[in-house]
């Protein structure tokens, strides 16, 4: 199997896809058109994610009401006023907490956002 070569070491296409699952918590990448790109299944998910959802927009699989706060929080990653976002939720009873990443090259251009979802007090 062919390995991704990283300036601090390499690895298999199956070797990053086991140590993204393992990561606790729901990760999602959407791209810089918005779009979701990737998701990581670990064992115990919070949100529901399905394969149809990958090349859809990330306003398509929240709620109505929190496409405008979606929209904010993407605007302000992209244009560089925020590094990362930070909110709270509650599934299932549960507090989450959700984290979003502006994931930029070394020149700093916008690559996507990187959602992380878990539940509040793991890290």
């Amino acid at each position: 199997m062919n390995s991704v070569n990283f300036k601090t070491g390499n690895l298999t296409q199956r070797e990053i896809e086991a140590i993204l699952n393992v990561l606790p918590g729901d990760l999602t990448f959407v791209g810089p058109d918005d779009k979701i790109r990737y998701f990581n299944e670990p064992k115990q998910r919070l949100f529901s994610r399905s394969p149809s959802i990958l090349g859809g927009s990330v306003q398509g699989c929240h709620p109505e009401k929190s496409v405008p706060a979606v929209n904010t929080v993407i605007a302000d990653l992209k244009a560089g006023r925020a590094d990362v976002v930070e909110s709270r939720a509650k599934v299932s009873g549960r507090p989450v907490s959700i984290k979003y990443l502006a994931v930029r090259d070394e020149a700093g251009a916008y690559l996507g956002c990187l959602e992380i979802a878990q539940e509040a007090g793991i890290s």
